[in-house]
């Protein structure tokens, strides 16, 4: 007696029986488990104030800090990254911050920064959704690559938050080569939960050429309660080498409010920003960035 049909071929094979051995049937192998990974990032320093230049700190905070030293920590980042296929990822973050303030200095108290699922599809179109990074300045900073030195003015100048929750849609635009677009909904409530009807929609497109330069416009109109909407318009113009980089920003905002005479417009130009590097330990950065206030009046 056989115990399968391979056991017969082999019989019939090894006796002369003309019968070759079957290809045994083909297995699918299983889909590989989840990819995830840890990672955090957290700095701070010692610090010591030998002399100070004044009895106090400021003239609301009386405190003084001569002789005070002490170690700080400044940001702390937890990050977990999960590939579920290569089509889906998810990422969670948290995050913990110093006020900086030497009166009242409170706890770090942990935050959720990123919540997202990611899904790849047609042609390297990426939706994601959940809590994720606002497109106002996000390309920039990444791009540019030098926040440890300076916010861009719409962060400086809080035009926008860093993160929102909602729903975005990005990715190239195939007919043009190096064209990219993203497109987010969200509820313009930074990291927290909606409490209003109203939400913000951002449009962006850039160019990021092989050479280097590169160009980027955005535009976004948040509705608000009480008519205080926000409309956003944004133009950016760079270009990125391997020892300089430079680039301008021009930056318009108009902020409607009920409770004055007329609308109020924000504009600021900036960062005009260059940086280099001659040898690898020698460094040189210059930041420049000018704002401007106008209100019209009704």
């Amino acid at each position: 007696m056989f115990d399968s049909e391979n056991a017969i071929d082999l019989y019939n094979h090894k006796h002369g029986l003309g019968s070759e051995p079957s290809t045994p049937p083909r297995v699918t192998p299983p889909p590989p488990d989840p990819i995830g990974k840890f990672s955090g990032v957290m700095f701070g320093d010692y610090y010591s104030y030998d002399r100070w230049h004044q009895d106090q700190i400021s003239s609301t905070n009386t405190n003084n800090v001569q002789g005070q030293q002490g170690f700080w920590l400044r940001r702390i980042y937890l990050t977990y990254d999960l590939a579920l296929s290569e089509k889906f990822t998810t990422r969670l973050r948290l995050e913990a911050n110093s006020n900086g303030q030497f009166q009242s200095p409170g706890n770090l108290n942990p935050f959720i920064k990123d919540a997202y699922l990611k899904w790849t599809f047609t042609h390297e179109q990426v939706a994601t959704l959940g809590i994720q990074p606002s497109l106002t300045f996000d390309w920039f900073e990444g791009w540019y690559g030098l926040r440890h030195i300076e916010k861009t003015p719409a962060d400086l100048y809080r035009i926008d938050s860093s993160r929102d929750l909602g729903v975005s849609v990005s990715g190239p635009i195939n007919a043009v080569k190096n064209l990219a677009y993203a497109v987010q909904y969200g509820n313009e409530s930074g990291t927290g939960s909606e409490t209003d009807k109203y939400e913000i929609w951002r449009f962006e497109g850039r160019y990021v050429a092989d050479t280097g330069v590169a160009l980027e416009g955005l535009y976004s109109f948040a509705k608000r309660p009480g008519a205080q909407d926000r409309t956003t318009a944004q133009g950016i113009v760079g270009w990125r080498g391997k020892a300089f980089r430079l680039s301008g920003q021009y930056l318009h905002q108009k902020r409607e409010n009920a409770n004055t005479a007329g609308p109020i417009r924000r504009s600021t130009s900036g960062p005009a920003s260059a940086t280099g590097s001659s040898r690898p330990r020698r460094r040189t950065f210059s930041f420049a960035s000018t704002t401007s206030r106008a209100r019209s009046q009704a």
